[in-house]
């Protein structure tokens, strides 16, 4: 759950970019973004592709959304129907807080 997270954030920003570098070169650029917007991140942002995570796992219409709590902390809330959208709806609430580098900006996410 843990590397979805964290694997959804640092590609979410450049995806396209990665995509499109993807299709010339066959690979997929695993850079993480050198600053961050948390305010233009906040919201519900809906999957478009997705690496395998035990989590989502033969789901489908799947979201993250990512909201910020009084205390500074991002809550994240992922979903997602099982194995279809007739299945059940899932649901997965994870607490984050953004952590800088001199190189890029993550944001780590800690289980509940």
């Amino acid at each position: 759950m843990k590397a979805f997270i964290l694997t959804s954030i640092l590609l979410a920003l450049p995806f396209f970019t990665a995509c499109s570098q993807a299709e010339k070169k066959n690979t997929i650029n695993k850079q993480t973004v050198r600053s961050l917007d948390l305010d233009r991140y906040l919201g519900k942002w809906y999957e478009i592709a997705r690496f395998d995570h035990p989590f989502e796992r033969d789901m489908v219409g799947v979201t993250a959304e990512y909201s910020l709590c009084p205390d500074g902390k991002i809550r994240v809330l992922n979903s997602g129907y099982k194995p279809d959208f007739n299945g059940k709806f899932k649901t997965a609430e994870e607490k984050a807080r953004e952590r800088g580098y001199d190189t890029s900006k993550l944001i780590w996410v800690k289980q509940k």
